[in-house]
């Protein structure tokens, strides 16, 4: 409690202030110890200095939900930052919003689906507190047997395993790059070939887990009928062919035109037209394009990011880049 000077004017009686000789130096010492709060609270302070909040609870992250195989010893600390972009890009997707381009890229409004909104974000959610589960994630670099750039098994254990080939540590991390024009930041157009990183390939692979996904549609109140498919196992991977032809889309590609499929769907314009085989939150591509869109559309915009002209690569894109063993990774994360 703050005292003014009146108040501390009748905590003496008249008669004492005769019988203390150092009257003026003890009122002073009163009122200095009495009002001292009042000066400390109002007294400037220091500008706090950066914060390392957000790189403590991507550590700890890490350590609570993962447990890194023998066979990973040698690049252990290579998949710790290929790992912590996937919280950064679950950090940003989070919050999506549905009037975002990245966002209108590959889902559905919440009008045309009243659960896919929610779903988008909670998996994202889900990711960050692994599924709600004490399910512990083994990442494992086997030197043979994983097709393409990184695989989970098709039904989840309980100890779910996430294979990281040797393709996997030849992309890039956040890290590895500046976000300027001459790191990740280039000019428009923007070919997705040239941005897909060790955080999108891991969100991919991530949302495959069947924990994952029941937490996301728990969190989003969806019923088993609503979502029949990923009610029993995680998300799916999903290709196209060129009509008429024998060629596979890229796996970017074809979450692009499996939205377009069911907007013609819903519309009710085009006569005889089925109902798509997955919703696009089934998807794992589309929640991991969706999150890498929406992380570089909030890191690049200052350099002239245009969430509107972001393509997906061709299969001639794919193949010429020497990162990519295209035909090797067919069911993985192009």
């Amino acid at each position: 409690m703050i005292l003014g000077w009146s108040a501390i004017q009748q905590l003496f009686l008249p008669h004492s202030f005769s019988t203390m000789p150092n009257l003026t130096y003890f009122k002073l010492l009163l009122i200095f110890l009495l009002e001292w709060p009042l000066f400390a609270s109002s007294a400037p302070t220091s500008p706090a200095g950066p914060s390392s909040k957000s790189s403590q609870t991507v550590d700890s992250w890490f350590r609570q939900y993962f447990i890194v195989d023998l066979t990973c010893n040698t690049r252990r600390g290579e998949i710790e930052k290929g790992f912590s972009d996937i919280f950064v890009l679950a950090e940003v997707t989070q919050h999506i919003s549905e009037d975002s381009v990245p966002y209108q890229h590959y889902f559905l409004s919440r009008k045309q689906d009243p659960h896919e909104l929610d779903i988008v974000r909670n998996m994202a959610k889900s990711i960050l507190v692994n599924g709600n589960s004490n399910k512990k994630i083994i990442i494992k670099c086997p030197i043979t047997g994983v097709k393409g750039i990184a695989r989970t098994p098709f039904r989840e254990m309980d100890s779910p395993e996430m294979s990281l080939s040797s393709l996997y540590f030849k992309f890039p991390t956040f890290s590895s790059r500046p976000f300027t024009n001459a790191g990740w930041c280039t000019p428009p157009p923007h070919n997705l070939n040239q941005f897909t990183s060790q955080g999108q390939i891991g969100y991919h692979e991530i949302t495959h887990f069947e924990h994952i996904v029941k937490y996301a549609l728990e969190l989003s109140a969806v019923t088993a009928d609503a979502r029949v498919l990923t009610n029993k196992r995680g998300t799916f991977d999903f290709f196209m062919t060129k009509t008429n032809r024998a060629t596979p889309l890229t796996a970017s590609q074809s979450v692009r035109i499996l939205l377009i499929q069911w907007e013609e769907y819903l519309s009710g314009k085009i006569k005889n037209i089925s109902k798509p085989g997955y919703y696009p939150d089934e998807v794992a591509q589309s929640h991991a394009l969706a999150a890498a869109e929406t992380f570089f559309h909030q890191k690049c915009q200052p350099h002239g990011w245009d969430p509107i002209q972001v393509f997906p690569p061709e299969p001639q894109d794919v193949q010429s880049d020497l990162k990519y063993d295209y035909y090797g990774k067919k069911t993985n994360s192009g």
